[in-house]
């Protein structure tokens, strides 16, 4: 009875892989920025990652970079999770679940929800490990040529430390299979790490 139940549940994934799609990611980063905060001291990274995404909504993803800290480099691996869910007036949902984890330190974890309409995006972030409440808005515009213009805010707010905004500016362009970005990122938090500073990713996508 249980090896009947094992290949039925079998043919039931093979069945719905075929409606499931990967894709993988690899790019480079002149300066790998998160929220505001440079993850790489000034230098640049080598990240990639591979996405699942279903007919049903579900997604799934894994995602590295190198990063450094104090002069000590580390490598970065994020894991994520969530569904996609249309709501009327073309107003998508997103709910999941991340997880960073370090080599060299402690993990973090977060849950997110956000709302979507057209290129408007609003997300909220909860963390557990370290308390944080993370709240954003994206903007997307297009522009001639293929460009895009991408405008971002960001408010953190911890438990135990210090709040602060964040903000960025891209413009991006595909070309020759490539997706090219040039960000300007600045905060108002007074750190080192945190101040103004531009970086640009090159990326490829399949």
């Amino acid at each position: 009875m249980k090896k009947k139940v094992l290949s039925v549940l079998f043919i039931l994934a093979l069945g719905g892989s075929l409606f499931a799609q990967f894709s993988f990611n690899l790019g480079a980063t002149s300066d790998y920025v998160w929220r505001g905060v440079t993850q790489t001291e000034g230098d640049p990274a080598l990240q990639g990652g591979i996405d699942w995404d279903h007919a049903s909504g579900f997604y799934l993803g894994g995602w590295a970079s190198n990063i450094s800290f104090d002069g000590e480099s580390d490598i970065e691996v994020d894991f994520y999770g969530g569904i996609l869910v249309p709501l009327p007036n073309d107003v998508e949902l997103d709910l999941g679940y991340m997880r960073y984890e370090y080599m060299d330190s402690d993990a973090e974890d977060e849950v997110y929800a956000g709302l979507s309409w057209k290129d408007i995006e609003v997300k909220y972030a909860r963390g557990f490990e370290v308390n944080w409440h993370y709240l954003e808005g994206n903007l997307a515009l297009p522009l001639p040529s293929d460009f895009e213009l991408g405008l971002h805010f960001g408010r953190f707010d911890f438990d135990d430390d210090e709040d602060y905004n964040e903000w960025k500016a891209t413009v991006a362009r595909p070309w020759k299979g490539f997706d090219f970005e040039l960000a300007f990122t600045d905060t108002d938090l007074g750190i080192e790490g945190a101040d103004a500073r531009a970086s640009f990713t090159v990326m490829k996508t399949w």
